[in-house]
């Protein structure tokens, strides 16, 4: 339904004769604008189909030249049925395997389409599938199966991601090494990826291992990159200790499959012997205790059998981290001593020190000797401050003591007043003058001493 809508939204009736019955091959030579006009149609149907994952997988597409041909075939309203013919369909894939958009799963598999893509930007329009031919000399389809590289890369990365945020999380030794059966259900276990096929999941390993090289892959074991104590990515080798973690992976995983059944026959089998007791049949409650009893005994030694393993797991990936907690060690021990080997006298190292506290010395002295100068200069400033005040207020009250009766005899108190004041003043800035010019000398000793 999802492909009948695309295909009624790019083919309208009126194009539907030629977009269905034109052999695109014979329409390259006889017109070539037609042929441009239709091959483009197709090539977005195609796309968008693929985007829209509504083929059997969510990275490829598997051609044939007959259910994939059908799934083609349009009813439109006036009751007309077009079938796709021969000589279209496998010229607008041929084109999209030129152009990239699609890889043959045959020539995926041969090798790195890195390396493929950086031959075919070299030889500009010749591209690396150039000799590949997806149809028949009929025009029919070959049986085969087309890979979306935007779809596998983006599925991909995410898969990646998906797992490194939910199961690499505590940096466990442990969790970076996974059979590939369980690797495969961990992820099918997450809504979207429910639909990842085989093919798909065998695609993905391929494009994580060769392409991104992000995991290992030997055998049935998948190991993924190692973030090391450098924070940079190792992966070497699966050793044979990678191998034995991986069974006892393994056997963990079956024992709790094993103690999730027993768990579910032990509530059933309670439930029924509470139903058999309230129904007052005592003889059969007898006999499925006796069942209970086993169940349960086996279902405790399986318990402590998956505990015993699982401390195992867990001893595993300490004694993993204290290794590699040695080796960090070690290194930086060996960069420390490389650094102070350079030091070659320690006696020049104390020479230094004692020469660089004399001139700390000297330059905190220097600086205490201008905070001295800049603290004399501000309070000068404040008494002069003051003074000012204290002759305003003088003006002020002689001002108010005229409006009095006695003026005669204050106005003659006040020239006397001025004259006393006049001569102690200036006899306090005489002294003053003197001991400021007395401290700037002894300043000025003092810096030229120390300079």
């Amino acid at each position: 339904m999802e492909i009948e809508k695309v295909l009624k939204e790019y083919i309208k009736s009126s194009r539907a004769s030629s977009m269905y019955n034109s052999n695109l091959h014979v329409l390259k030579d006889r017109n070539p604008d037609g042929y441009n006009g239709n091959l483009e149609t197709w090539k977005l149907i195609i796309l968008k189909l693929i985007d829209m994952k509504v083929f059997d997988h969510l990275t490829s597409v598997e051609v044939n030249n007959g259910s994939f041909i059908d799934k083609f075939t349009i009813v439109y309203e006036n009751g007309v049925v077009y079938k796709l013919s021969n000589g279209i369909m496998d010229e607008v894939l041929n084109v999209l395997i030129r152009e990239q958009s699609l890889v043959p799963i045959s020539e995926f598999k041969k090798g790195s389409i890195k390396s493929k893509r950086v031959i075919s930007s070299l030889l500009s329009k010749l591209t690396y599938f150039f000799d590949y031919n997806v149809g028949n000399r009929d025009g029919s389809l070959k049986k085969d199966a087309l890979i979306s590289i935007k779809n596998l890369e983006e599925l991909s990365i995410d898969v990646l991601r998906y797992y490194e945020s939910n199961y690499l999380k505590k940096q466990d030794y442990c969790d970076y090494i996974i059979d590939k059966a369980d690797f495969y259900s961990v992820i099918k276990k997450k809504n979207l990826y429910q639909k990842i096929t085989e093919l798909d999941y065998e695609l993905i390993l391929i494009y994580l291992s060769r392409e991104l090289e992000k995991i290992i892959i030997d055998d049935n074991i998948i190991k993924f990159n190692i973030i090391n104590s450098d924070n940079n990515e190792e992966t070497k080798i699966i050793s044979e200790s990678d191998k034995s973690i991986v069974e006892l992976k393994i056997t963990l995983n079956k024992i709790q499959a094993i103690t999730d059944q027993l768990s579910i026959k032990i509530q059933d089998l309670k439930l029924e012997i509470k139903r058999n007791l309230d129904n007052n049949n005592k003889v059969k409650a007898r006999r499925l205790f006796q069942i209970l009893k086993k169940l349960t005994n086996n279902y405790d030694l399986q318990l402590n059998n998956y505990n015993n393993l699982d401390e195992l797991l867990r001893n595993i990936n300490n004694a993993k981290f204290n290794k590699e907690l040695i080796n960090t060690l070690t290194r930086n021990s060996a960069v420390l001593k490389d650094l102070n080997s350079e030091i070659d006298d320690l006696d020049d190292l104390n020479t230094i020190i004692a020469d660089l506290n004399v001139e700390v010395n000297k330059t905190e002295e220097i600086s205490d000797l201008l905070a001295d100068n800049t603290n004399m200069e501000k309070e000068d400033q404040e008494i002069e401050k003051e003074l000012q005040e204290m002759a305003k207020n003088t003006k002020e009250t002689i001002e108010i003591d005229h409006s009095d009766d006695g003026i005669d005899e204050l106005a003659k108190r006040l020239e006397n007043l001025k004259t006393d004041n006049k001569v102690a003043e200036n006899k306090e800035e005489e002294e003053e003058e003197k001991e400021v010019k007395a401290d700037t000398d002894k300043q000025r000793e003092k810096v030229a001493i120390h300079s």
